[in-house]
């Protein structure tokens, strides 16, 4: 008598497959996460209180942003290609976002966000997380 088995259903977790997750990997998740969860809503809910072009603009923006950050933070944290593509373009995004707050609205706090910006960007984009989301 043969008994009939399924295999386990595919993860998208690269941990179950014993590989380590690179610490730029939990860093820039991090960030992203904390941007989706913090920075996106309260950019909302400035660019409707600032009424105008930002609340035409601005508020779509950021409430479209909130779950790209946390998709592309968590889908980076699970070693998601597609999640880290993503997270990818938000940072990038974040970038242009970041120079023309400092170059044309010329305001201080941006410097600290375009420094942390880059960071994880430069984490996202290390050898380490790229090999590792390329052996998924």
């Amino acid at each position: 008598m043969s008994t009939l088995t399924t295999p386990p259903a595919p993860t998208v977790d690269a941990t179950a497959h014993g590989v380590k997750r690179p610490n730029a990997a939990v860093f820039a998740a991090i960030v992203q996460i904390l941007f989706g969860l913090v920075t996106a809503p309260a950019g909302f809910f400035f660019s409707l209180a600032e009424g105008g072009g930002w609340a035409t603009v601005g508020a779509p923006m950021f409430a479209v942003a909130v779950p790209l950050w946390l998709y592309g933070g968590i889908g980076t944290l699970r070693g998601s290609r597609r999640g880290h593509l993503v997270g990818v373009g938000m940072l990038l995004a974040m970038t242009a976002f970041g120079v023309y707050k400092i170059a044309w609205v010329h305001e201080t706090v941006s410097w600290g966000f375009q420094a942390v910006t880059l960071a994880a960007l430069a984490a996202q984009l290390s050898r380490s997380v790229r090999a590792w989301v390329a052996g998924r």
